[in-house]
């Protein structure tokens, strides 16, 4: 599944690195990130809702991870409890409040993966200074063309360029050697948006 996707992010991230992922899920890619940032290195995991964050942690647990904060914390726009939508869907439910970036005191960020690409300006309006202090390398998962406009418009203005990338969700090398793409052709839109004078290459997209 969207295998490629890593190499992508494989060409930024290093040992030691610290990441701060948002909207994680039950970690799929909190998983992949532990991995390339090693021991030394840190994963700061943020999932609001409450079953998908237990989700979270159980995924850390069976995997014998120790280099991930897995947090149940929504973040962006200050949102109260009593202001959010009210889901008949349990997964849905209990829900926390938002907080700004800014609140969490974050002491080093490389990477900022917004995994809601629909609450992509209020997570980086919310992380105004983070991103001012360390300029993270920012990468904004399944972005559709409005929410790519929106996002270009705010981070151009602090000095970021970006580079979209169209991922396919068939995986060739797939586990169980299925020929079949069952997923037909689609893929997932990623927006990566790299500070001006960074100095690295923009990421080359594997096959």
């Amino acid at each position: 599944y969207a295998h490629t996707e890593m190499s992508i992010l494989r060409q930024l991230l290093h040992k030691g690195n610290v990441v701060l992922e948002t909207d994680a899920g039950f970690g799929i890619n909190t998983v992949k990130f532990s991995r390339l940032v090693g021991a030394t290195g840190l994963v700061m995991s943020l999932e609001p809702k409450r079953l998908m964050f237990q989700r979270l942690c159980a995924n850390l647990a069976l995997n014998d991870i120790e280099n991930v904060h897995a947090c149940q914390v929504g973040v962006g726009q200050v949102v109260s409890v009593d202001d959010k939508d009210q889901s008949e869907d349990v997964a849905e439910q209990d829900v926390i409040a938002n907080i700004p970036v800014d609140s969490l005191e974050i002491t080093a960020c490389d990477l900022l993966c917004i995994n809601v690409a629909a609450s992509a300006v209020e997570i980086m309006t919310s992380a105004e200074n983070m991103i001012d202090r360390f300029k993270p390398f920012i990468y904004i998962r399944d972005i559709n063309e409005e929410n790519q406009q929106q996002v270009q418009r705010a981070i151009e203005m602090r000095g970021y360029s970006s580079l979209l990338y169209e991922i396919s969700l068939y995986n060739p090398d797939n586990f169980l050697k299925n020929e079949d793409d069952i997923f037909g052709g689609s893929v997932v839109r990623c927006l990566l948006c790299m500070p001006t004078g960074h100095g690295a290459p923009m990421p080359r997209l594997d096959s």
